[in-house]
């Protein structure tokens, strides 16, 4: 298998995907990072990209006793 037929592996915790280009990898791997989980691409049996999931902080104020 030469290096353009290999796959392109993306893996979360619990699920991982296989693509054979690298942009829908990428794509994919970008939209679970926005769900906040932690992903990982591979290709040839290497990490090639690492991408750690985004959370949204709290201000840990109730703001409904602010109301106007």
């Amino acid at each position: 298998m030469t290096n353009s037929q290999a796959p392109w592996i993306v893996e979360t915790a619990e699920d991982h995907e296989v693509y054979s280009n690298q942009g829908k990898a990428i794509g994919v791997a970008e939209d679970y990072q926005l769900k906040g989980k932690d992903v990982c691409v591979y290709h040839n049996g290497q990490i090639k990209h690492k991408f750690h999931g985004y959370t949204q902080g709290t201000l840990g104020l109730n703001y409904d006793r602010f109301s106007v």
